[in-house]
């Protein structure tokens, strides 16, 4: 009888976490068999990937280098709705994903005085709706094998929606309250009610609505002080790895709940050295320009939630994500890396380079970009995952060893191979992918 009732809902399409190229991928995700018998990352952004931090942490610059490498990676649509009037317009998303291409006709952004969040909800379904009335246009290949039926799931081409911040968007009913009502007025003190109630009406709706028409959300919300009324009560953690004395404020009810991924901005420093100079310059950079910032997964639905990993920011250019997997390695005892002052991978061993020469190699050397990208991912699986034995006791060098040893690989396809996998349309690429966790496979016959 089970038997039966599975074979009639076997379900061919399927949404996956889209991979942004960063390390955030890893941390929140873990590989799926999929075509050709390779391992496919369903980690990065997934339905509803909420962002949460204090002021002043990048959760914007952050939310916005994900929007916009997703957008690049699968060919897709986006809307930017900015409810703190903070992005002057296209150029500045352009900018944080280091202007590899111009989002103007993929990108619409909006913000308060275009719509309120009950039309902006409405915006939302209408192209929802769409979506769904032409959904055999939208409907693409995935590389992800469904093992009840063998075939590769379908999956629809995505749209994104950025939402920046949900804390700060408004109903009419609430803005209406603010303009009968001064400073002050009695009457103003059920805004904060009435927009708790819309927000979590709004978020009840968002994962069926993700679901049904391959929407992908990226809201962002402001984390504030947890005021404890009863001083003799223990206060109460919105997550279980959140600080008891923070609160996420302004989001209703459901919004931890209901969130697949949540993401939390933790401390925040400007990267310098010891006279105040950008740790890692370029060309162009400015004594301020980066800022490490430590992120928390506060809630995974594919990992383990409680995972840390940084993120290197440019104020102008976005998510560093080579320097973030180079910080990682120089931090575990130099995985992966020789020398010190001058240093080399031993990925590719015949680029030296140091702190001051780093960026400018990383743009400029695909394969030594490659090379740091690989064995940060491998770092970060050995330091953070559930693995097996083999990998967990697998040291950097003995990696390198493996694949040159290899029958079925070798060095050079590994450095120009790519891990970012595609949907149909979007396959189409010039380097071939190949999974960090392929290799590991491959090399420990596992």
């Amino acid at each position: 009888m089970l038997e039966v009732i599975l074979n009639r809902t076997v379900m061919n399409q399927k949404n996956f976490s889209l991979n942004t190229g960063t390390i955030m991928d890893i941390a929140t995700g873990y590989f799926h068999p999929g075509k050709d018998g390779k391992y496919y990352l369903n980690g990065g952004i997934s339905t509803i990937s909420s962002i949460i931090g204090r002021a002043e942490t990048f959760k914007s610059t952050i939310a916005l280098s994900y929007f916009g490498k997703l957008i690049s990676n699968y060919k897709a649509d986006g809307v930017c709705y900015d409810t703190e009037f903070s992005i002057p317009d296209i150029s500045r998303i352009n900018s944080l994903n280091n202007n590899v291409e111009d989002y103007s006709d993929k990108v619409y952004l909006c913000d308060k005085s275009v719509f309120n969040m009950v039309e902006f909800y409405d915006f939302i379904k209408g192209i929802a709706e769409e979506k769904k009335k032409k959904k055999k246009e939208y409907l693409e290949e995935s590389p992800f094998i469904n093992n009840k039926t063998g075939k590769p799931y379908l999956s629809l081409i995505p749209t994104i929606i950025c939402i920046d911040s949900w804390t700060l968007m408004q109903s009419s009913q609430e803005e209406e309250i603010y303009e009968k009502g001064g400073l002050g007025d009695s009457k103003t003190n059920t805004a904060f009610m009435v927009d708790g109630n819309k927000k979590t009406q709004m978020m009840r709706q968002l994962p069926r609505i993700a679901s049904d028409s391959g929407i992908y959300f990226i809201p962002t919300a402001h984390i504030g002080e947890n005021i404890n009324m009863n001083p003799y009560m223990p206060i109460n953690r919105e997550l279980i790895n959140m600080k008891a004395s923070d609160a996420i404020k302004g989001v209703g009810s459901q919004f931890i709940f209901l969130s697949s991924n949540v993401l939390e901005t933790r401390k925040c420093v400007i990267f310098q050295d010891s006279n105040k100079k950008c740790y890692f310059p370029s060309k162009i950079s400015s004594d301020v320009e980066l800022s490490e910032i430590t992120m928390m997964v506060g809630k995974c639905k594919n990992n383990q939630s409680g995972n840390i990993f940084n993120h290197i920011i440019s104020k102008t250019f976005g998510i560093q994500q080579i320097l973030d997997y180079y910080w990682l390695l120089k931090k575990s005892n130099m995985f992966g890396l020789e020398g010190k002052n001058e240093q080399t991978c031993i990925m590719k061993p015949d680029v030296s380079f140091n702190r001051k020469t780093l960026r400018d190699i990383i743009e400029s050397n695909y394969e030594f970009a490659r090379a740091i990208e690989l064995l940060g991912q491998f770092c970060y699986i050995k330091n953070f995952w559930t693995i097996d034995k083999k990998i967990k006791s697998l040291t950097p060098k003995k990696f390198v060893e493996l694949i040159n040893k290899s029958k079925k690989i070798n060095m050079e396809e590994v450095l120009n191979s790519t891990s970012i996998w595609r949907l149909g349309k979007a396959k189409k690429q010039d380097r071939k992918y190949l999974s960090i966790f392929d290799i590991l496979t491959i090399i420990l016959d596992i």
